[in-house]
């Protein structure tokens, strides 16, 4: 199983041209990104999955749980709703990651609405592949 870090990569990758012709804002992409996992509630479609990938990644899940104590104020219950945890875990991983790609923070970017062209889904895939594990995600 491929590590957190470079499963939200991954998400980025692989999703990110499913999105060209897309007018958003860049400091929205990650939700745009993430929206559909946020709406089912579920990225694996199994408990049992999730459990797994909970297990796997028990290391960031502790500090995810530290981090949306601290920024939200409040705790998802990882052992009584694994699936929301780790989309919510998962989605805020691929902001960060978003989040170090400076096409998409650029001042003149951030709270623009962009066109997701060919072109411009490109650009950000290659800082996405630039950005390296070992930075804080949470």
């Amino acid at each position: 199983m491929e590590s957190f870090f470079e499963y939200c990569k991954n998400y980025i990758l692989d999703n990110l041209e499913n999105y060209e012709g897309n007018v958003v804002y860049m400091c929205d992409l990650s939700i745009e990104l993430t929206e559909g996992m946020c709406a089912d509630g579920t990225f694996t479609y199994s408990t049992a999955k999730a459990e797994q990938y909970l297990i796997e990644w028990i290391g960031e899940a502790g500090e995810y749980f530290d981090y949306e104590k601290a920024n939200f104020g409040q705790n998802t219950n990882p052992f009584s709703n694994v699936e929301l945890f780790l989309v919510r875990m998962v989605s805020e991983g691929v902001r960060a990651i978003l989040s170090q790609c400076p096409t998409v923070t650029s001042d003149e970017n951030w709270n623009s609405e962009m066109e997701l062209t060919a072109e411009l889904i490109q650009k950000i895939k290659d800082e996405v592949e630039e950005v390296e594990e070992g930075e804080d995600l949470f």
